[in-house]
This record gives C-alpha cells, sequence and structure tokens, in this order.
C-alpha cells in the first residue's frame, strides 16, 4: 500500500502506466508542522511527480463535511479538505455533487471548477451530470434519452 507520493512514484517508476489516479489523497502521509503545512507539501509532491513522469496524474480529495451545511448543499472548491490549495494548485478542479433529489434518481452533478489555461474553459460545458449504478459499479453521462428532462429541469 502506497503511503507517500514517494511510494506512488516508486509504483509509477517500476510498472510505467499511462496515468495514475490517486484515490483519498489527502490520506497520504506528508512532512508539515501543521494540516495545512502537510497538505500543501503533498500538493506540491503530487505536482513534482506529475511533471516528472509527465503522465498524468488525477488525485481525488473530500470537501469539509461542514460545507453541506454551510452552502445549502452546493459545496464549492474553496471547501477542499485540508486547506485550499487543493483548489488553487491542480490545473483542473472538478466537483461532484449530489442533491437528495439526484440521490434518489442515482445521479451527480459534475462542475468543471476551474481550468488553468487561459481560454480553456471557453466553449467547455462547465456542468453535466453522471448517472451512476454503484451496485455494478457502472458510471456515465446522463443524457437525455435516459433522464425524465421535466424531474431534472426541477432540480437544477
Amino acid at each position: 500500500i502506497a503511503r507517500t507520493v514517494g511510494d506512488i512514484l516508486q509504483l509509477v517508476n517500476t510498472h510505467k502506466p499511462d496515468f495514475v489516479i490517486v484515490d483519498g489523497a489527502y490520506k497520504l502521509e506528508s512532512k508539515g508542522k501543521d494540516m495545512f503545512e502537510r497538505s500543501s507539501n503533498l500538493l506540491h509532491g503530487l505536482h513534482h511527480s506529475a511533471e516528472s513522469t509527465r503522465i498524468p496524474w488525477v488525485a481525488t480529495s473530500q470537501l469539509n463535511p461542514a460545507a453541506d451545511k454551510t452552502k445549502h448543499g452546493k459545496d464549492t472548491a474553496s471547501e477542499a479538505r485540508g486547506n485550499k490549495d487543493w483548489a488553487i494548485n491542480p490545473a483542473t478542479v472538478m466537483t461532484l455533487t449530489q442533491s437528495n433529489d439526484q440521490r434518489l434518481l442515482n445521479l451527480v452533478e459534475c462542475r468543471i471548477a476551474k481550468v488553468r489555461e487561459i481560454g480553456a474553459s471557453e466553449g467547455l460545458e462547465m456542468m453535466f451530470l453522471m448517472r451512476q449504478d454503484r451496485q455494478k459499479m457502472l458510471f456515465d453521462e446522463a443524457i437525455d434519452e435516459f433522464v425524465n428532462t421535466e424531474i431534472l429541469e426541477s432540480l437544477l
């Protein structure tokens, strides 16, 4: 089990994958005097490792659990667990949220919260719905033929 960015980098160098996904990256160990510094060092380590391997790295994190209450169910990247560097440092930030109504319909709202490159977001669809089947572990984009649009419009 990888416990540090260095552990992951060693696996990448050994196995030569086409891309890396680090689920729950905020759980990785990192040095620092407090949570903010450890989180910042972790993000810098992930960023430098992605640059050095020259392959895409996707790192997931969670939003602050209190964000759901403070934002009426609309989480934003500023409530990233650890510190705001989770929203500032990455080239692209995507948030996944789900209202109670969307949960009943097995839908997840995906929003592109940030794209670093200037002009990269022009013409880019900034929100889409993902259909999920957790039993079968199937996830795909929810398109009109699969979603009752009247119900959907009442949710957005």
